[in-house]
């Protein structure tokens, strides 16, 4: 596969919640990204004898940097930084909420093929935001999330990122990369059905003769299709993302009778 001579451009901006156990949620697409910068955080660890420099060992600690989003989803806000909604569903910014790591995935393109990547373990800061008066033209106002990356352990090593270009060995991990966080030496093919299998137990629940025939016969339709999905070993996180899609919305489509 040809490979790439320049790099541009970004795209496919998807952040993934960790969860109790270390892992990560399903990652959660978010449109409109404008631009990405990070720094490095850490310095040369120097160690004098002879009159030189004789020994120096470079401190990894990381990046600081900030991405740029169009509109951040208030709902990704509020899992971030720990927000709260009140019982009348109205986000508050908790001055005591407790923000919420997540690894931050996209992809840049470039003449041959994108690259696609990942850190592992973010945290953000309240974005920046601004507003302005309407003139002769619009332009749109973006929302500037800070960013603290620090490395994570996997198997003994600590990492703070993963990058993949497509090629004969990677390819089946390059295809998969934003169905689901890649684990260094991990199976890349592990699925995450967890909100396919609550969707099932819901549906479970419901009785037919409490439906119209139309709605009902669509949920049938769905549900056998969601089962088939969860019991098959070899269904990737897309395929299980879209029969979890499928189910919900039969459910949200039922008509009592």
């Amino acid at each position: 596969m040809e490979k790439n001579k320049v790099r541009f451009g970004l795209e496919n901006l998807h952040i993934a919640f960790e969860t109790a156990g270390g892992g990560y949620g399903t990652p959660i697409r978010i449109p409109g990204v404008v631009g990405f910068n990070v720094n490095p955080d850490g310095q040369d660890s120097v160690f004098y004898a002879d009159n030189i420099k004789y020994y120096v060992r470079n401190v990894n600690n990381g990046y600081t940097g900030e991405v740029e989003i169009a509109l951040i989803p208030d709902d990704i806000v509020k899992e971030m930084l720990g927000w709260v909604r009140d019982t009348n569903g109205v986000l508050l910014e908790d001055a005591e909420g407790n923000p919420k790591p997540f690894a931050l995935m996209a992809q840049v393109e470039g003449d041959g093929h994108g690259r696609r990547f990942v850190y592992y373990y973010c945290q953000a800061s309240r974005p920046s935001q601004s507003a302005s008066t309407k003139t002769e033209t619009v332009t749109p106002n973006t929302e500037t999330l800070p960013l603290v990356i620090l490395p994570k352990q996997f198997n003994g090593k600590k990492v703070v990122k993963a990058v993949v270009e497509p090629d004969a060995e990677t390819k089946a991990i390059y295809d998969a990369w934003f169905d689901a966080v890649y684990v260094p030496d991990g199976n890349p093919a592990v699925v995450n059905k967890e909100h396919l299998e609550a969707a099932i137990a819901l549906a479970g629940t419901l009785t037919a003769a409490d439906y119209t025939v139309a709605s009902w016969t669509a949920l049938s339709s769905a549900l056998t299709a969601a089962q088939t999905i969860f019991g098959n070993a070899s269904a990737t996180q897309a395929q299980v993302n879209a029969a979890t899609t499928a189910l919900q919305k039969a459910i949200l489509g039922l008509e009592v009778d």
